[in-house]
């Protein structure tokens, strides 16, 4: 038997797995970085220069994903990127110096690149055998994944566990658990001849810029919760530490929701329609929130904005992997490449408008970025959409 032959659903659990794997190590890494930073004894402007490594190896290795799948497969690719994160994962406690903890933060990038890229390929692939939408599911996956990985970390933490301890044990089980469900993968990238290869570097096609375009909204939302939700609570809202800590818990679990509901709300309506309210969502958010600034209405308006957000980059690499005359790999690499350069953009832009202005005016940005997806959610009337019947 091969794996064309095995159950579709055997495959989607495979391919969840992976998702809730990936979203797990970032966790326990997350988790662990306080204890890292009093390690090596720096102070949070070094901190954010050493983080800054792990964003520098996603966008750089994003950006040769799409051409190393059509040279090696899909399923070759993404268990080179599950045995980087297993690997370097243990790594981070031994590091001696910030900047050798960079180098093993951007190889970790590298390998989770590989991973993005390659396992959404993968469940692109699977949800045209479902011929229904079921996108979102993975990626609800990688948000619960990344909801255990805090909460054992936590608990790890209270027992006194030392970083290394936990992360060695994490990666042994992830790397077990990876082997296991890798096994069921069909390909959804043939690897080409070597006549048929492309450049390993090219820009991405035209018709993908409207999708990178709407994830790199959806990234500025995203990360601007993470970065700025207890700061604009604490300062704009006078919230303590403890409360300020909860703008971003509201935002995290509606997203975590809004991904387990976001396929049948897709099915009973359509991409096109889910993202633009999806923005409308997010933008309504932070305008409460900047209008507001009273803490239950602030916390109110970053669960809207998890809400609105949480479909739009699954539904976005679903769409760009349908792109007619483009292969699911290069699409799905070319869109995270405009996408996720909004890493570096965003805390710069909103940092900075914070600074010449306010953060209330940052978040009207934000609101601005969000809403424009009500115009740029029209790039999925130009592809073929999942059908919308039930597979048993």
């Amino acid at each position: 038997m091969t794996n064309s032959d095995l159950p579709l659903s055997r495959q989607r659990l495979s391919v969840l797995a992976l998702f809730f794997l990936k979203g797990m190590l970032f966790a326990n890494w997350f988790s662990r970085i306080p204890d890292i930073k009093a390690n090596l004894n720096i102070n949070e402007a070094t901190l954010g220069l050493v983080l800054s490594g792990l964003s520098a190896g996603i966008i750089i290795m994003i950006t040769f994903t799409g051409r190393l799948m059509e040279r090696f497969g899909d399923v070759k690719v993404t268990r080179i990127g599950a045995g980087f994160m297993c690997a370097l994962l243990p790594v981070f406690p031994l590091m001696p110096t910030p900047a050798v903890l960079w180098i093993a933060l951007f190889l970790f990038g590298c390998g989770s690149a590989l991973m993005e890229v390659s396992i959404n390929a993968q469940a692109v692939e699977v949800e045209r055998r479902f011929q229904r939408p079921i996108i979102n599911s993975f990626h609800a996956a990688f948000s619960v994944g990344g909801f255990a990985g805090a909460t054992i970390g936590a608990q790890w933490v209270a027992y006194e566990m030392s970083p290394f301890q936990q992360f060695i044990i994490t990666a042994a089980l992830s790397f077990l658990l990876f082997v296991a469900v890798v096994r069921p993968l069909i390909p959804a990238v043939a690897p080409k001849k070597e006549q048929q290869r492309e450049r390993l570097f090219q820009l991405p096609a035209r018709q993908l810029w409207a999708f990178g375009i709407i994830v790199f909204c959806a990234v500025i939302g995203e990360g601007g919760m993470a970065d700025w939700s207890a700061v604009y609570l604490r300062k704009i809202g006078a919230a303590s530490g403890e409360v300020a800590a909860y703008g971003f818990a509201a935002f995290s679990l509606m997203m975590t929701i809004g991904r387990m509901f976001g396929d049948r709300l897709t099915a009973r309506s359509s991409p096109a329609t889910v993202v633009r309210w999806g923005g409308i969502l997010g933008a309504s958010g932070l305008i409460l929130a900047a209008l507001i600034p009273e803490i239950p209405f602030i916390i109110a308006g970053f669960a809207a904005v998890g809400a609105g957000v949480s479909v739009i980059i699954p539904l976005a690499f679903s769409g760009a992997g349908r792109t007619p005359g483009i292969s699911s790999s290069s699409a799905i690499a070319g869109v995270a490449t405009i996408g996720y350069s909004a890493m570096f953009v965003g805390p710069l832009l909103i940092g900075g408008l914070a600074q010449l202005f306010s953060l209330r005016i940052a978040l009207g940005m934000m609101a601005l970025l969000l809403a424009s997806l009500a115009y740029s959610a029209k790039a999925f009337q130009e592809v073929v959409q999942p059908a919308r019947v039930s597979v048993e």
